[in-house]
């Protein structure tokens, strides 16, 4: 795996932007599924600079374990927000952290004023 990658370094190849599904194969088991992320399309920079708005757009797997892959030329550009807001729980936690570290800073504040000139 690490010659594999080297090489894809050496060749400065780049993994392009897609749409589908996330995962590109799968066992088709149902007791047992397994699903991964196995097919790509790579691109040099020079295949970027002649398509710079091209696009990977995969299906979902059908006859074979893997999706099919259709390469798209020229895609319009994304629009700026087209994507759902997402909201993670994590933020509403560092508020509540923020919120009260601030109010025990207060706090400490008040205290060292007590004892300081």
């Amino acid at each position: 795996m690490i010659e594999f990658k080297s090489c894809l370094d050496d060749r400065e190849v780049k993994d392009l932007c897609y749409h589908g599904p996330c995962f590109t194969w799968t066992n088709k088991q149902h007791d047992d599924p397994i699903a991964k992320k196995l097919d790509r399309v790579l691109a040099n920079e020079h295949w970027l600079f002649e398509y710079p708005l091209c696009q990977v757009i995969f299906s979902g797997p059908a006859i074979s374990y893997h999706s099919q892959g259709l390469v798209k030329l020229h895609c319009h550009t994304p629009v700026a927000g087209s994507k759902p807001f997402k909201f993670f729980n994590f933020w509403f936690l560092i508020l509540i952290f923020n919120r009260q570290w601030l109010q025990g800073g207060r706090l400490l504040l008040q205290i060292l004023g007590l004892f300081l000139p």
